[in-house]
């Protein structure tokens, strides 16, 4: 069997089992949402695509006006969805959050920027109905991981600056300003993935995993254009001034052996430049997107700071 196959063979086996893990914890007794109140109602349209769904979850006793999260899954842009992200999405709303879990267009079949372009179109939609659910806006959190933690922080940018592309306009027009982005294990800069084996050492499979990334969402990242601009979120915060509406505060949390890494660190240096208030923490031990193995005490711990941060910033 020749590498390009066993490499095939091994991914698909890789994110199988995640996907069945992850979809067969929901009927865990001791994880199931309805232990502690919460309420589904799925697949919601936000647009006129068939991939444009979010999940709204709530519980029973949800004290209105209730703060806002919009979650967004991670998946090297490619895999996973809503239901398999379940788990964080009823994780803020055991802690009184009005959540809206999205699906969006995955590559290869639609590539940058159809992914932005569907969690643009699926914040507008919050906004137009998130108040009639007893939603407070003016304590809007947006978060995701890996994948997701990218379109998360480029929805903060489109929030926080003009700009020119047309999802990022649309954005700017809703005039809402997020309280808090909580990027978990973000890969936040789709350009040069060769540039974490510089900065540690990667195993061959796991760089061709980031390469993959890459090589699927944005074919041409090898000469990129400020057409690209938001597939480099991290790459607008670090050239950026100072933003023309407040930025969120921002908790960004990444793992120790995470081999993207390195994204969330600069993350951190790039709101400092901004005086941005942020909080970074990497969990040593930790591989990408640890925490949402939250039988895990370490998984845990990244949750109680998370949390932690999130309900002080929407209290100041």
């Amino acid at each position: 069997m020749n590498r390009a196959v066993t490499r095939w063979a091994y991914n698909n086996l890789l994110i199988g089992n995640i996907e069945r893990l992850a979809r067969g914890l929901r009927h865990a007794p001791s994880m199931r949402p309805e232990r502690f109140g919460i309420t589904i109602d799925r697949d919601i349209a936000y647009g006129s695509l068939p991939e444009h769904k979010l999940d709204i979850y709530r519980t029973t006793a949800l004290s209105t006006p209730a703060p806002v999260v919009v979650y967004i899954h991670g998946g090297g842009f490619r895999f996973f969805d809503k239901e398999t992200h379940w788990a964080m999405a009823s994780r803020f709303a055991r802690e009184g959050y009005l959540v809206f879990n999205l699906d969006y267009r995955l590559a290869p079949h639609h590539t940058y920027p159809a992914p932005v372009e569907d969690v643009a179109e699926a914040l507008r939609w919050v906004v137009r109905h998130a108040p009639a659910m007893g939603g407070d806006l003016d304590r809007l959190v947006l978060a995701g991981e890996s994948a997701g933690a990218n379109l998360a922080t480029g929805l903060a940018i489109s929030c926080a600056w003009r700009r020119e592309e047309s999802w990022a306009q649309k954005v700017w027009e809703l005039n809402v300003q997020p309280r808090v982005l909580a990027p978990a294990c973000g890969y936040l800069q789709v350009s040069q993935p060769g540039r974490h084996a510089d900065s540690h050492p990667i195993p061959p499979w796991m760089a061709s995993r980031i390469h993959a990334v890459s090589d699927n969402y944005l074919p041409t990242h090898a000469q990129p254009t400020a057409a690209h601009a938001y597939a480099n979120p991290l790459a607008i915060l670090e050239a950026a001034s100072a933003p023309e509406r407040r930025f969120p505060a921002t908790f960004a949390i990444g793992g120790g052996d995470d081999p993207v890494r390195t994204d969330t660190e600069r993350l951190g240096d790039a709101l400092g430049k901004l005086s941005v208030p942020h909080q970074i923490e990497m969990y040593e031990g930790g591989g990408h997107t640890f925490h949402a193995l939250m039988f895990t005490d370490l998984a845990r711990r990244a949750w109680d700071d998370k949390l932690a941060f999130v309900a002080r910033h929407l209290a100041s």
